[in-house]
């Protein structure tokens, strides 16, 4: 099941809602809301040959970014 809205505050608040009344059906496992409490992440792909010309490599981009 997946539940969408534009208001991340209303989706927290009811993918809590529908975990907490899923998990009190019996045989249900492995449940998971969905919230991530860490925050927001993101994804970054690096473009090896353009990296590259400005000579770069996919380390030295990423470095700066977990620190």
């Amino acid at each position: 099941m997946n539940l969408y809205s534009d208001d991340g505050a209303v989706l927290k608040a009811q993918a809590t809602k529908v975990a907490s009344n899923l998990e009190n059906i019996p045989g249900v496992v492995d449940l998971n809301n969905g919230v991530i409490p860490a925050g927001d992440a993101i994804n970054l792909r690096v473009l090896r040959d353009k990296a590259a010309l400005e000579g770069l490599n996919p380390n030295a981009v990423k470095q700066p970014l977990n620190s």
